[in-house]
Parts: C-alpha cells; structure tokens; sequence
C-alpha cells in the first residue's frame, strides 16, 4: 500500500484520500437513512395496517385451527419480520425464540448490580424522605424500578 502510495503524486494521494472519505460519508448516510426507515416501518400505523390486511388475505382456518387462531398466527410473523428487519437482521435466519432469548439476556445484563450506574446506588446520594433514609438494599430495588427501562 505504501509502494503505490510513494508512485502517486501528492494531489493524486489528496484526491484518493478525500475521495475515501466521502465514500464513507456517503455510505454512513445511507445506512441511517436505511435504518431510520426500518425503524419507521416498524412504528408506522400504515405498515401495521398493511401487515394486517395481509395476515388477513394470507389466514386460512384449517382442521383445529380456527380462521382468528390463524390470522394471530400470520400477524405474529409479520410483526416479528418487522421487527428483525429494524435490527438489521435476515428475518428468515434468527426465529422468535432466539430473538426472545436474547431479550432475555439483555433484561438479565441490565439487572446485574455492576452494570446498573445509578445515582441511588450509594445512601449518601440518594433523595431524603420525610422520616427516613432508604437501606442499600431498597436502593437497588429504587435503581432497578427507575433507572433501567422495564424488561
């Protein structure tokens, strides 16, 4: 890389270099443009609607399965290819059990005390009450209910 470096002229080395840099800015735009989609998809009431209808069209009531068993069914995995696809994932290589196992995991990781950073944590930093001050333990109960989003 150096050789072919050393062959060029400066200005060439400038322009490759400038031009790698706005390939990279372009090709990081790209991805926040395609991931912010993804993500809107994913909130969309109109994307709901239309994987609704089509859970709808798609549902058929077979022998011991009713026509709403069905349709829960197929709304389900349209939810969960949705879903899949906003985390940037090939929806037909990760199933609803490894996307639940993982969540699983993560709602595990951010009840480990050491990963939990709370201002609570410590009784010289947490709020005073009228009568009393929380006991270490009843503050990590206040840190895992007010700190971490619920799991």
């Amino acid at each position: 890389m150096q050789a072919i470096q050393d062959q060029r002229s400066a200005l060439s080395n400038y322009l490759h270099r400038q031009l790698a840099v706005g390939n990279g800015f372009l090709l990081g735009a790209w991805g926040l443009l395609r991931t912010a989609k993804e993500f809107s998809d994913l909130v969309n009431p109109f994307t709901t609607f239309s994987n609704a209808l089509r859970s709808a069209w798609q549902a058929r009531a077979s022998e011991g399965e009713t026509w709403l068993a069905a349709y829960n069914r197929q709304f389900s995995a349209e939810q969960h290819r949705e879903l899949v696809e906003a985390l940037g994932f090939d929806p037909s290589s990760i199933t609803r059990e490894q996307l639940a196992e993982t969540y699983e995991l993560a709602c595990f990781t951010t009840k480990t005390a050491p990963a939990r950073p709370c201002s609570a944590a410590s009784p010289s930093t947490m709020p005073r009450h009228r009568t009393s001050r929380r006991s270490p333990s009843s503050a990590a109960a206040h840190c895992s209910k007010s700190c971490l989003p619920p799991c």
